[in-house]
């Protein structure tokens, strides 16, 4: 190789890189317009051809090619012989009805998160979200769950993401509480496994009163026997259920740090002596933070009026000033999550 071509391969080196990151927002693209039109569903036990797939969806056949050879290079489609079929991962995660079905938060990606992110040079620039349903500091649910097309399969996403958390949570020593709060808990699915596996519990939800049907509908579906209870209101107005314990998970991230402890406040003042609080959130690490987090942080940033990541130790700042002794170590692993717990004492 001549000098001059090795000036020219040194010269581009890395523009793969590049040209991968840039083509990501396509990628996204093409799994949500397949989600869309519920492609996955519609061959889950049926591979099919593509002109039987353009027929499927009303779709012109020019593109589809294209279009269905890009799902298999992400690893969502197969093909042998002309006929396409879901990859392992796709029957897994993308057949609506599903127990472990995504698509309501790639929906949730697609109509809100993503767009929001179009806004982000302004966002760090002025500080402010870009997504329009939380300006002037309102509550980004609010619009999230006015949408109905959205809202069960975005909360089934969210169950199916907080199921390992709920799990390792369920096996912490619980026998000096006998109630429970699940601050922001949905429709009831962490506090439903945490409750069936220490059945000595009571426990509670609290979160936007919008949100009492879709608790009702699920705990219905489940079967659940366990004593758990539905408190709707907006913790920043009304008051907490009293409790022995209180969950926050992925709650403080959505709100500024003046917010953050309000909420904290708001919570020494309704649970009783001897009780604790447990925060996680995709809290930042020392050192390298993930991707993961880093991703999650600006997603808050540009969908959340103040929201942003944040690390154990700003949490522990927060809860003293709120009132509480936070626990430092012996904590178990949540993953991704960082696992915060602080007491009141007796």
């Amino acid at each position: 190789m001549s000098t001059t071509e090795q000036e020219r391969e040194s010269e581009f080196a890395g523009l793969g890189h590049i040209m991968e990151i840039l083509t990501g927002d396509w990628k996204a693209r093409i799994l949500m317009t397949a989600v869309e039109v519920d492609l996955f569903s519609r061959l889950s036990g049926s591979p099919a051809t593509a002109e039987k797939i353009c027929a499927m969806l009303g779709f012109q056949s020019s593109g589809v090619h294209d279009f269905l050879g890009a799902l298999v290079h992400l690893g969502l489609l197969e093909e042998e012989a002309g006929r396409y079929r879901n990859s392992q991962a796709a029957e897994r995660h993308l057949i609506k009805g599903g127990h472990a079905y995504i698509g309501g938060y790639v929906r949730f990606c697609d109509r809100q998160l993503n767009p929001a992110f179009d806004g982000l040079t302004d966002t760090l620039r002025t500080g402010s979200p870009a997504n329009r349903a939380a300006t002037g500091g309102s509550n980004p649910y609010d619009s999230l769950y006015a949408d109905a097309d959205v809202t069960e399969t975005f909360l089934d996403s969210m169950d199916l993401a907080a199921t390992p958390v709920a799990l390792t949570l369920s096996a912490l020593d619980w026998s000096d509480y006998r109630s429970v709060v699940d601050v922001g808990g949905a429709r009831g699915h962490l506090i439903r496994l945490l409750v069936s596996r220490n059945p000595h519990l009571e426990g509670i939800v609290f979160d936007l009163p919008a949100l009492e049907p879709a608790f009702h509908e699920y705990l219905a579906t489940t079967g659940a026997r366990e004593p758990i209870t539905y408190r709707g209101g907006d913790f920043f107005t009304d008051p907490l259920p009293e409790a022995d314990a209180m969950v926050f998970g992925h709650v403080l991230h959505n709100w500024g740090v003046d917010e953050r402890i309000t909420i904290l406040r708001n919570a020494y003042r309704s649970l009783r002596p001897g009780g604790s609080v447990f925060i996680y959130d995709h809290m930042i690490t020392e050192g390298t933070p993930s991707l993961n987090r880093l991703l999650s942080s600006l997603g808050m940033r540009v969908w959340s009026a103040g929201g942003h990541e944040y690390s154990a130790e700003d949490c522990h700042g927060w809860l003293r000033t709120a009132g509480f002794s936070p626990v430092t170590s012996g904590l178990p692993d949540l993953g991704e999550d960082v696992l915060v717990v602080a007491h009141k004492d007796g």
